[in-house]
């Protein structure tokens, strides 16, 4: 019986390897940590030229955030390009991956994933 545990535990991490790569982007949150407000958040796959509509119907205040989910019928890529424009007129573009980090927040020295 022994033998059998000892296959399973050397083969999980291979399995949670797997899983973990055929994750698709689904949703995150975007936290605004400065004065300036988010009025502008757009996404676009890695391999297009062409960004996506603004996701913010609103502004994100100071110290305030917003959930924000790709749509069902959008292409799911993990990894993708993003365009944040605050009021100031600031503009912060960058590369995130959405499966492995579920937050962006935003600073002033630029953005920054979140931890998890």
């Amino acid at each position: 019986m022994g033998g059998k545990n000892a296959i399973w535990a050397a083969a999980l991490p291979v399995i949670c390897l797997f899983s973990a790569s055929a994750m698709a982007a689904d949703s995150f949150t975007l936290y605004n940590d400065i004065k300036d407000p988010i009025i502008q958040f757009q996404t676009k796959v890695q391999t297009s030229p062409t960004w996506s509509n603004n996701w913010l119907s609103a502004p994100v205040p100071m110290g305030g955030n917003r959930v924000l989910t790709f749509s069902a019928n959008a292409n799911q890529e993990c990894k993708r390009d993003y365009l944040i424009k605050m009021g100031s007129g600031k503009t912060f573009s960058a590369s995130h991956d959405f499966c492995k980090s579920r937050g962006i927040h935003v600073h002033s020295d630029g953005p920054k994933a979140s931890a998890s």
